[in-house]
């Protein structure tokens, strides 16, 4: 599996994709021409320290996403997302609110 980016705009956003895909073991083709110079990407980084062991205490459950051994993190935004899609396919709900 591969993720492309045809001709993408944010930096931000690329870096936040590659990341992303290198926490789950996936290549990324980017191709150009690209919205910004390539060397403001940054590739891989980490969101913080994680959360504090009283908040893992206080909650009903821990959830964890699968990715590669050896990489930092995903990106929050990222994390939150994936975790809303599945909460939602795994409650059968599948439409929109409203």
């Amino acid at each position: 599996m591969r993720l492309a980016l045809h001709e993408p705009d944010i930096a931000g956003n690329v870096g936040t994709l590659i990341r992303t895909a290198t926490c789950f073991g996936v290549a990324v083709d980017l191709i150009e021409p690209m919205g910004f110079p390539y060397s403001d990407v940054i590739l891989l980084g980490s969101e913080g320290a994680g959360v504090p062991e009283a908040v893992h205490d206080a909650a009903d459950i821990r959830v964890r996403v699968p990715m590669r051994s050896g990489v930092r993190s995903l990106n929050v935004a990222i994390t939150g997302g994936i975790l809303l899609a599945e909460a939602r396919r795994q409650t059968g709900w599948d439409q929109m609110p409203g």
